[in-house]
């Protein structure tokens, strides 16, 4: 199964199912962006309160709520996952994804550079 110059297939894939930019202006046709609250997984990773906080504020949710959420993971990946990727398919995935992340980057205003390097020891996988 191959994928056309806009990296899309015949059906969908986990390829084009991370083109975020594509998805989100597809909704900015009809709303206004502030009409949004996007969430980076990164961050409920890092901060789940805080989180958890911004999406309260943004709802005009009571934000003691946030207090009564436990924040322990219940899906955490095994801390060895990334040694299962090979480096010629991640460095496949870092090109192919470079300009969708890139215009994604524009819609929410934050670097994603990160993205990049998922492998946090390696810089080779950078452009």
């Amino acid at each position: 199964h191959t994928l056309d110059r806009d990296g899309m297939g015949l059906y969908r894939t986990y390829i084009d199912s991370g083109y975020y930019a594509r998805q989100i202006n597809a909704y900015l046709r009809y709303f206004d962006i502030r009409q949004f609250k996007l969430l980076l997984f990164d961050d409920m990773i890092r901060d789940p309160r805080k989180t958890i906080l911004s999406v309260l504020e943004f709802l005009e949710i009571d934000t003691t709520f946030a207090d009564r959420i436990s924040y322990v993971s219940q899906n955490k990946g095994a801390d060895n996952m990334w040694e299962f990727l090979d480096r010629n398919t991640a460095k496949f995935l870092v090109d192919h994804f470079r300009p969708q992340n890139e215009k994604l980057e524009q819609i929410i205003g934050t670097s994603l550079a990160h993205w990049d390097r998922p492998f946090a020891d390696d810089q080779s996988l950078v452009a």
